[in-house]
């Protein structure tokens, strides 16, 4: 792990950064190997970061970068052709990079082996010469660097002779700085470690261009340097070699770039550093060299690292700054009125000498407290919004941050698959609240997810759909008013509709008449119920029959909503609408029983005043007409159970209402596409406000998203339109007798499992992971005799078969109990070592509803994927 702290978060940063580069332009130069100006793009990048890890320290991915630094330059002068061999070696090299860089930050094995990367990367590059020993000394017996002068100084690539333009230069103006102060400081070790590492990088770099004999020379000047460290030589003994090295190393870079020949003595120079080399070897005249101390850089920084526990607090601070704001401003109302009230007494009770003293200091000290609070309002107002913005500002993040992470995903699960995939990104730019980006990576990553393995056809299967054979996949954001909205989207098969109602009505969650009543919309809103699966075949990367709730509840937690659009055999759109910060919350403020209550404005289609005559009974429920469609109205005082906690104002208002105005108050929510309208007893105000978490105690409380301070300093509790749907459902839905209830009750049994497997130890184990969830297992050592025993009569509600087994193995015996009419649909699970995706595939073909891998077995992914079979 790298030692210094500011080095080690520099480098996780700067790292990863140049990893994300690489994967993403590999992606896309998979499907353009000719692109030049992409390959460029790629070689500076991993000339970037073979450049930082030496100069950290990072020898591993110095070394690895470097090598693909060489097969970018040659892919992009066509000195090496693509090929998929080579996509897939250098793409898997990439991803061994990250883990290096990981290592390096966390010091958490990468389980990388470098030596083998490197082997394979040069099997691309045959002609490339082995790495320098880590000493960095040769011997001169041809096993180091070659020392005769080619005259083939100039770079005929100018992409690469710009690029070696800028290195070159900076790379000798460090040299020069270095060798000054090492004059001014000859013992100070920090100013010779500087010097060998910049003649390192630039012997690496004079390599990469093909300049051997530059390449030699700063190798030797190298060499130097080294035993300058050792302290084997002194820097008196060779600070004019040195000097002289860096003009010869000068002239020859202007020749590469230029063309024009450098008149020097180049074999001279190199024999002059030979000699000091060795007679650095033979110095018996070992010094010691006092350790000065890192020294700070030169360079101002202009930038600083905040911990993020920090920006918390001081965005904690800034709500409690617009409560109080807030709670300035009525004030400030309140003195209004005072001032209305002193202006009627003033006019009533001036008779005396002492009121009108008194009233003499009055006019003078309330029009000051009016003005002072006013003006004093409108500072606060303003630094309070600056202050605001800028803590926000603190806190936003480009979604490319999460979206760099997604394109490797789909690619490998298509590859596990055999699809083919065109995976576009658009919106990355755009920048949301560091929370947002943390909340929103799984339930992206769940959806693309869906995506490769739900929605997406095989090849063979969307050529005789007409479909183009690639099938494409969409993240896509963009700004709509206040809000972002990120999509997932795919040109796949679609949702189902009859096939959702027929697993809600198979999973006792709806009934058919109740289905009957729902729009398609409602219908596919469906799949976000927890465990909610019409998936016919669970495997690893579909999941375990779950998730799509905690899509939606982690959506939710952000104050957003999620909704779909489906066509089939066209495509689907998830679609997620979040507020680009999570800090405010834009709210309709109305009133129940007495009490303030708050809902988020995005959930508010409408506000409404309803005449009582306007409503009417619609099977058995208050209901009204909007937009000439029937909409129940629920009370919301009844639907939140909230005790009348002050009748007579309550009852004062409503009489007032109904004599003055004859109207009822009500607000339209529309969620999901189900629209419902809640009576409430008066509208008040829209505002922007800060919200307060719950206490971890209350982790969840139904109906409730949070609570926000007033201006009156009354608490306003915030109240879930998502919650308030399900509550309307639970209340309004016909349920199941009582005398039903009980008789079901009495006629449950335990189900019955068949568990086909060869091995007593694996079979005990899992017969006691089913016993206690609840099974009865009937037990059989491999595929024949539980085909007997199937055979013989015995009901079963599911079967659990491993596939090696003697006799008959676990595919033969899937394939004949399916060939059985009666046993089609019973649930018949696969649990084997046999992890590739060809073994999946044969399960799927020969009738498995679920194969679950032992190597990935846990004990809650075998009972999830059962009870949701069963």
């Amino acid at each position: 792990m790298i030692e210094d702290q500011e080095l080690r978060e520099i480098y996780q940063v700067s790292g990863k950064e140049h990893v994300d580069n690489l994967e993403t332009g590999l992606l896309t130069l998979e499907h353009d190997p000719q692109n030049t100006e992409l390959l460029a793009t790629l070689l500076r990048e991993a000339h970037s970061l073979k450049g930082d890890s030496r100069v950290i320290g990072v020898k591993a991915v110095e070394t690895i970068s470097h090598r693909l630094e060489e097969l970018f330059g040659r892919l992009k002068n066509n000195h090496l052709q693509w090929s998929k061999a080579l996509g897939d070696k250098m793409y898997n090299t990439v991803g061994a990079l990250g883990k290096l860089v990981h290592e390096a930050v966390t010091d958490e094995p990468s389980g990388v082996n470098s030596d083998q990367i490197i082997s394979q990367l040069n099997e691309f590059l045959p002609d490339v010469p082995q790495t320098p020993p880590q000493n960095g000394h040769s011997n001169g017996n041809g096993n180091g660097h070659s020392y005769h002068k080619q005259f083939r100084l100039f770079i005929e690539d100018q992409d690469l002779r710009e690029v070696y333009q800028l290195s070159s230069q900076e790379h000798l103006q460090k040299l020069r700085s270095r060798l000054a102060l090492l004059e001014e400081h000859p013992q100070d070790p920090n100013y010779t470690e500087e010097l060998l590492s910049e003649s390192e990088s630039f012997e690496l770099d004079s390599r990469f261009v093909g300049q051997e004999t530059l390449e030699s020379l700063i190798h030797k000047f190298r060499e130097v340097c080294e035993a300058l460290k050792a302290a084997k030589i002194s820097f008196p003994e060779v600070a004019e070699s040195l000097k002289t090295s860096i003009e010869v190393i000068d002239a020859l870079v202007h020749e590469a770039l230029t063309g024009e020949s450098a008149e020097v003595n180049y074999e001279q120079t190199l024999k002059e550093l030979e000699e000091v080399n060795v007679k650095s070897e033979t110095s018996d005249d070992v010094k010691t060299v006092k350790n000065f101390g890192r020294r700070k850089s030169d360079r101002d920084m202009d930038t600083i690292r905040v911990p993020m526990r920090y920006l918390d607090a001081l965005m904690t601070h800034t709500g409690e700054l617009t409560v109080t704001k807030t709670r300035l401003a009525h004030t400030h109302e309140r003195l209004k009125n005072l001032v209305f009230l002193w202006q009627d007494w003033k006019s009533q009770n001036t008779n005396t000498l002492r009121r009108r003293n008194i009233a003499e200091k009055l006019d003078e000290l309330i029009p000051y407290l009016d003005s002072s609070i006013a003006e004093n309002n409108t500072r606060l107002d303003l630094i309070a919004r600056e202050l605001d913005e800028k803590v926000r500002t603190l806190r936003l993040l480009p979604l490319s941050t999460i979206f760099l992470l997604f394109p490797r995903l789909v690619r490998d699960l298509a590859q596990e698959q055999d699809k083919e995939v065109e995976f576009v990104m658009e919106g990355g730019e755009i920048t949301v609240d560091k929370q947002i980006l943390e909340e929103m990576k799984d339930p992206l990553l769940h959806l693309l997810r869906n995506a490769v393995d739900h929605a997406l056809e095989l090849p063979d299967e969307r050529k005789r759909l007409g479909k183009n054979p690639v099938g494409k996949i969409w993240l896509k954001a963009y700004n709509s008013g206040s809000n972002i909205v990120i999509e997932v989207g795919d040109d796949g098969r679609g949702l189902d509709v009859e096939k959702i109602k027929q697993t809600a009505i198979k999973k006792k969650l709806y009934r058919v008449e109740e289905l009957a009543q729902m729009s398609s919309q409602q219908v596919r809103s469906l799949i976000f119920l927890p465990g909610f699966s019409t998936r016919s075949f669970v495997t690893e990367i579909s999941g375990r029959g779950v998730g799509l709730d905690v899509v939606r509840s982690n959506v939710e937690k952000l104050k957003g909503n999620i909704s779909i659009d489906s066509t089939p055999n066209q495509g689907s759109v998830f679609r997620v609408q979040l507020r680009s910060t999570v800090a405010t919350l834009n709210v309709m403020l109305f009133e129940v029983q007495g009490l303030i209550h708050g809902l988020p404005l995005e959930a508010i289609e409408k506000t409404l005043l309803i005449k009582p005559e306007e409503i009417y009974t619609l099977e058995g429920k208050p209901t009204i007409t909007v937009d000439n469609q029937p909409v129940t109205l629920v009370k919301m005082a009844d639907l939140l159970e909230l005790p009348d906690l002050s009748p007579t104002t309550v009852q004062k208002q409503r009489q007032r209402a109904m004599e003055n105005q004859r109207y009822i108050s009500a607000i339209l929510l529309n969620v999901d596409g189900q629209t419902l309208a809640f009576e409430v007893e008066t509208l008040k105000e829209v505002l922007d406000v800060v919200m307060k978490p719950q206490t971890k105690l209350l982790k969840r409380v139904r109906n409730v998203i949070g609570a926000t301070i007033l201006g009156t300093g009354d608490v306003c509790m915030i109240l879930n339109p998502h919650d308030l749907i399900k509550s309307v459902q639970k209340t309004t839905q016909t349920l199941v007798s009582f005398e039903d209830e009980l008789l079901e009750e009495q006629n449950v049994q335990k189900p019955i499992v068949l568990l086909v497997e060869d091995s007593i130890a694996v079979r005990t184990q899992e017969k006691r992971i089913l016993d206690k969830a609840g099974y009865e297992v009937i037990i059989a050592v491999d595929g024949a005799e539980g085909y007997n025993k199937l055979r013989s009569g015995i009901h079963v509600d599911a079967i659990i078969s491993d596939v090696e087994m003697p006799n008959m193995n676990g595919l033969e015996f899937t394939a004949k109990v399916r060939q059985h009419a009666e046993y089609r649909e019973i649930p018949l699970i696969l649990v084997t070592s046999l992890a590739s995706e060809e073994d999946k595939r044969k399960g799927a073909q020969a009738g498995a509803n679920a194969y679950i891998v032992k190597g990935q077995f846990n004990q809650e992914l075998l009972i999830e994927t059962l009870d949701r079979l069963v």
